[in-house]
């Protein structure tokens, strides 16, 4: 399948890291780090898409590797093959709901009666039945009881004090991408639950009616703070919140070992990642690894790189059985340039899974280089060891 890896790889850690906390979250009290994990969750592995350096060890021999650009050999076939763009329509969908939601927020704040109160913009409306967020505005039905109107403002100000519409509005943009990850739909319940008990801590903190604030919970005057038809009170949640506004917090410790575990399950899916950076570590000696910079002049081919890709774009065919089949690699050929040009040591590496057609063929082209010019180390000619990646792709 040809998605991008580094997909995978963020796919794999919510899969782990957020069903860890899901397992783990009946155990852990304090709501504050409770949000700040999932939201790390979320977005830790998004360090997958960027182009971070990756470590690799100086070598103690005069051999030199280097990376060259990829070469991309391109098929045409009339076997049928999944468009993967399609997977991400229904996430794109998900959007423009978002969207069609916060217009209707527009539109609220249009036909309602505004005030107000420091910072936050309170608007009364007849259009909705129920009080919720959105960032610094606070909607509230028009016909609320006064007795209950309190205790509302102080819940809704609690999650526009802490941005909590924020939250939700990254965590979108994200399951838009990854719409058909269960796990992350499990996480925005969490996240949406942790932001009711985050709000009502706050909006009993240092009051002492508590009682009268339990009583407007009970009402189910409110209970969400999201925009419009994006997520329904429930029962079930409700019964979540008097529970824990009641019952004593714990679970402390346990964040002592569940933190360190997530961090390490992010090293760990991110190990592939430096693994496909640099293929020569893996399955070779410490010698051969990557050392970029220590070469004070690189090898080329007569012509410079236009000319290399232009040479391997003419000589490489793409083996045509597998054309006919709709299959695609990604072959690593590897290959020394010698102290006079000449082309030695060719020979295709990480082969696993790769259909030897693909291989002869790369390998092929590559020995049929001409001559280069030499790289030098101090002004003296030395071997410099090259990987060229050559992708064949069927359009």
């Amino acid at each position: 399948m040809n998605m991008y890896p580094e997909l995978w790889r963020i796919l794999l850690f919510h899969c782990l890291a957020g069903g860890l906390f899901l397992l783990t979250a009946a155990y852990l009290g304090n709501e504050n780090r409770n949000r700040w994990i999932i939201l790390s969750i979320l977005f830790l592995p998004l360090l997958f898409l960027l182009d971070l350096p990756v470590y690799s060890p100086a070598p103690e021999s005069p051999l030199f590797v280097y990376m060259l650009p990829e070469v991309r050999m391109s098929g045409v076939t009339e076997t049928p093959n999944f468009n993967w763009a399609w997977l991400f329509v229904p996430g794109l969908v998900l959007l423009v709901r978002y969207l069609i939601g916060v217009l209707h927020i527009r539109y609220l704040k249009k036909h309602s009666r505004r005030e107000d109160i420091g910072p936050y913009r309170i608007y009364r409306s007849e259009k909705t039945d129920q009080p919720f967020s959105y960032f610094r505005s606070v909607f509230l039905p028009e016909k609320l009881p006064a007795e209950q109107e309190y205790w509302v403002l102080r819940h809704e100000m609690v999650h526009a004090r802490q941005a909590h519409s924020l939250d939700i509005l990254l965590f979108r943009l994200v399951l838009g991408l990854f719409w058909f990850n269960p796990v992350l739909w499990l996480l925005e319940r969490k996240l949406r639950l942790t932001h009711e008990y985050l709000a009502d801590a706050g909006a009993i903190e240092g009051n002492v009616h508590r009682s009268e604030y339990l009583e407007t919970l009970l009402s189910s005057a409110f209970g969400t703070r999201c925009i419009p038809g994006f997520h329904a009170f429930s029962k079930s949640q409700l019964t979540q919140r008097m529970i824990h506004l009641t019952q004593k917090k714990t679970g402390t410790r346990l964040y002592a070992a569940l933190i360190p575990v997530l961090f390490i399950t992010l090293l760990w899916t991110a190990c592939s990642q430096e693994r496909e950076q640099n293929p020569a570590t893996e399955g070779q000696s410490a010698e051969e690894a990557l050392n970029p910079g220590q070469v004070d002049e690189m090898p080329e081919m007569e012509g410079g790189m236009e000319a290399l890709m232009q040479f391997l774009q003419q000589e490489i065919r793409y083996p045509k059985e597998l054309e006919q089949q709709g299959l695609s690699a990604r072959v690593m050929v590897q290959f020394t340039v010698m102290e006079d040009g000449s082309i030695k040591e060719v020979k295709a590496i990480k082969t696993e899974g790769i259909e030897p057609a693909f291989i002869t063929e790369a390998e092929r082209a590559v020995s049929q280089m001409p001559a280069w010019k030499p790289g030098h180390k101090d002004r003296k000619a030395v071997k410099v060891k090259m990987i060229l990646p050559i992708s064949f792709q069927v359009e």
